[in-house]
């Protein structure tokens, strides 16, 4: 929907670059509306789906000498927090853009976890971590005018658009702009919030009536690789691909609410800011008050001791 926004507002825009296109599906759709559509995809999967699509695909990593024309937009799903050099990434796309041309950027939504001290965000394979305000300042400083930037209807996510501006001067971010203050905050804040986590783990775990589970467990192993836990507990989590596995190195197999339902625990900690109360209230409806649930919001709050 965000990215058909921009399209309905800019009708200049025809030729279209996608960074990452995977399984070229949001080109496909691009192409079937009559859009002159590119992707670049170092992967072969990628080349594979674009032959059975009729969408060209550049075997490569961006920026790429093989790629030799000028685009009206460019845009990227979850691709910039995987990049060593954001800022320079951002200077490459400007400078494969037409003047007027725009980029559309999509990454995890960061504000609310640095905010309050968070450490559910680190993901082994991301580089970056975006707020709103640190997202915009880069893009400022890679040569664009921020034209919106928006946080999705669904998921963590934030998007924005930038056009490319003559006038910026692409400089090194501006350290007014890019959120210092709150990311200085932030070593602090999860200190306490990893505390707090581990008191209330402890106390649950001591208690030999009580079982403990965790729910979305992506989110729990940067809290329990800190504390040193990785027994004692079980996952929930409602990922079909991921059922009756197991993360490397934390030996506790993946269950689903159907597991739970069969053999429930009594104490669920739901690691997840985006998502904690739908699940609460799923957990709630089956269970009524024979599970007691603790949100990670809560947690970071200090509130549940």
């Amino acid at each position: 929907r965000f990215l058909d926004q921009v399209l309905a507002e800019n009708p200049g825009i025809h030729k279209i670059l996608e960074i990452g296109c995977g399984g070229c599906v949001i080109l496909e759709g691009l192409k079937n509306r009559g859009y002159d559509v590119v992707g670049v995809d170092s992967s072969p999967f990628a080349v594979k789906e674009g032959a059975k699509k009729g969408v060209k695909v550049i075997t490569a990593f961006f920026p790429t000498p093989l790629i030799t024309e000028k685009f009206d937009l460019a845009f990227h799903v979850d691709v910039l927090e995987h990049i060593h050099k954001p800022l320079d990434f951002l200077k490459q796309i400007r400078e494969a853009l037409n003047p007027d041309g725009i980029v559309i950027v999509n990454v995890p939504d960061a504000t609310e976890s640095i905010e309050i001290g968070d450490i559910s965000m680190a993901m082994h394979q991301h580089l970056n971590y975006f707020t709103e305000s640190s997202l915009v300042a880069m893009l400022q400083s890679a040569g664009f005018e921020v034209l919106q930037v928006v946080k999705a209807g669904y998921g963590g996510s934030l998007y924005a658009a930038a056009r490319r501006s003559e006038n910026a001067k692409g400089n090194s971010i501006p350290r007014n702009l890019d959120g210092s203050e709150a990311h200085d905050r932030f070593p602090v804040l999860a200190r306490q919030v990893l505390s707090t986590f581990d008191q209330l783990v402890a106390s649950i775990v001591k208690d030999k009536s009580a079982s403990l589970g965790f729910y979305v467990p992506l989110r729990t192993l940067p809290y329990i690789a800190l504390t040193g836990r990785f027994s004692g507990f079980r996952f929930f989590d409602d990922t079909e691909h991921w059922h009756y596995r197991e993360f490397d190195g934390v030996p506790v197999t993946i269950e689903n609410f159907a597991d739970l339902q069969k053999e429930p625990v009594t104490h669920i900690l739901i690691m997840s800011l985006t998502f904690g109360d739908a699940i609460r209230k799923k957990i709630h409806a089956s269970f009524g008050d024979r599970i007691k649930t603790y949100t990670l919001s809560e947690i970071a709050s200090g509130s549940v001791l």
